[in-house]
């Protein structure tokens, strides 16, 4: 295990007359092809380009993101500590591959681990 990790993650499900789904993160699985990155339109999938995180987690590249409720966690377990959260929300603005979203729905999620 690295000295130190972090990870973001924004998944989620919306539609722009189509069904949409997300799944973009930063940090862990994320190289510059092959990654878990992905966005499904119309059940149809393909990898997006990486993603840039606002450190606030108000958004991902194109999209904004509104939070309704957080859930957070840190731990000390003497060997590893690490903090989580993971704030709930509405999504709004432009998909990878210019999809505008007419509605979006899911969580954004940051993760920090370290010894």
């Amino acid at each position: 295990m690295p000295g130190r990790g972090k990870l973001r993650l924004d998944a989620k499900a919306g539609t722009d007359g189509r069904e949409v789904a997300w799944n973009l993160v930063s940090g862990v699985n994320d190289p510059a092809a092959d990654s878990e990155r992905t966005v499904w339109i119309g059940g149809k999938a393909f990898e997006p380009p990486s993603s840039q995180f606002m450190s606030d987690l108000a958004g991902v590249d194109k999209l904004n993101f509104a939070s309704e409720a957080v859930r957070k966690r840190s731990d000390n377990l003497l060997l590893v500590r690490s903090r989580y959260r993971q704030p709930f929300g509405a999504f709004s603005g432009e998909l990878p591959g210019g999809v505008t979203l007419a509605e979006g729905y899911g969580v954004m999620e940051e993760h920090q681990a370290w010894r």
